[in-house]
């Protein structure tokens, strides 16, 4: 992020050339997440990330990291606090529930501890911590709602987390895995996803509990 970068987050209103700026913090502070509500198009959930990266120093995270939320399509904003860290915070992944926009899921860096994958079933108006995991939030702070069940999430890391108690559990999805066959999925759903996956016996349950067409593989 910074100047370089000339992070914000823009619009582009249907098929027009422009873009314009909806939301704006600092130079040394991007978006980096965002998620729309299918059914309500105009409700919009972002994720700001204050981040400086230097030859000489590294600042991640910091005042300006948070989350807003607009109603109205990005002409105004509004910062969600409640049930978030009051201690400063890094970076921010965001995932909405295919199935039930209102559920909403951000995984949170912050310090001391405070950080972790936390749950709105509001539409982000309220939150509350579901589970401490917080590691690697530079490289990954990416998560994935199941296209079917809004209880079951996958969060990116060296190995990938799955959880099917809305993040208050997780197993590893490395466990007792047999192969390190590496597949690509892209999703087709409303909101495109792709996920890199080492193929386990919880991935296939996935597969065969998910629609037709839910996801298309690609062996890599």
């Amino acid at each position: 992020m910074g100047t370089g970068w000339r992070p914000r987050a823009v619009q582009n209103d249907g098929w027009r050339q422009s873009w314009k700026r909806v939301l704006y913090v600092s130079e040394n502070t991007g978006v980096t997440d965002v998620v729309m509500n299918p059914n309500r198009p105009d409700v919009l959930i972002a994720a700001s990330y204050q981040r400086r990266r230097h030859v000489w120093t590294l600042i991640d995270g910091g005042p300006e990291s948070a989350l807003y939320k607009s109603t109205d399509a990005g002409a105004t904003w509004t910062k969600l606090k409640s049930g978030l860290p009051n201690e400063e915070m890094g970076r921010i992944g965001l995932a909405m529930a295919p199935t039930n926009s209102d559920i909403i899921y951000a995984i949170i860096e912050s310090i001391d501890k405070k950080g972790g994958i936390f749950r709105s079933e509001d539409s982000g108006a309220t939150w509350n911590r579901r589970n401490e995991f917080d590691q690697q939030a530079q490289y990954y702070a990416h998560l994935v709602v199941d296209p079917v069940n809004p209880e079951r999430i996958y969060v990116m890391n060296v190995y990938i987390q799955v959880s099917t108690t809305a993040a208050r559990h997780f197993i590893n999805s490395a466990r007792n895995s047999s192969t390190s066959t590496i597949m690509k999925f892209g999703s087709i759903l409303r909101t495109p996803v792709t996920i890199w996956w080492a193929v386990t016996a919880e991935f296939m349950k996935v597969l065969t509990e998910a629609p037709i067409g839910a996801f298309s593989p690609i062996c890599r």
